[in-house]
């Protein structure tokens, strides 16, 4: 299971219209986040679940205060290798700035 500080990336941002609605942002599949929280939440319906919040997307609290969360299915923890490969792109970026 994901943990605050851990990058992932998404693998899944087709949403129900409804939650297109509702959110504002919405992650972009193959794109690179870092998990900023993990919370329980209900999967419309369907039980309990676990959702992510994410450092690069931020949503404003619904009626009750909370934030809408992003199922953890829709992410993957990036391997050490993509890890490597991007602290080396960013380090690049960095030296050309």
């Amino acid at each position: 299971m994901f943990e605050p500080n851990t990058k992932v990336v998404c693998v899944n941002d087709v949403f129900p219209p409804k939650v297109i609605r509702v959110y504002e942002q919405l992650p972009v599949k193959d794109w690179v986040y870092e998990i900023r929280d993990v919370v329980p939440a209900s999967d419309y319906g369907k039980g309990e679940t676990i959702a992510v919040l994410l450092l690069e997307v931020v949503n404003r609290p619904n009626k009750r205060g909370v934030e809408h969360g992003f199922a953890h299915t829709r992410f993957r923890e990036l391997t050490e290798e993509e890890q490597k490969q991007m602290m080396q792109y960013q380090q690049d970026v960095a030296l050309a700035n």
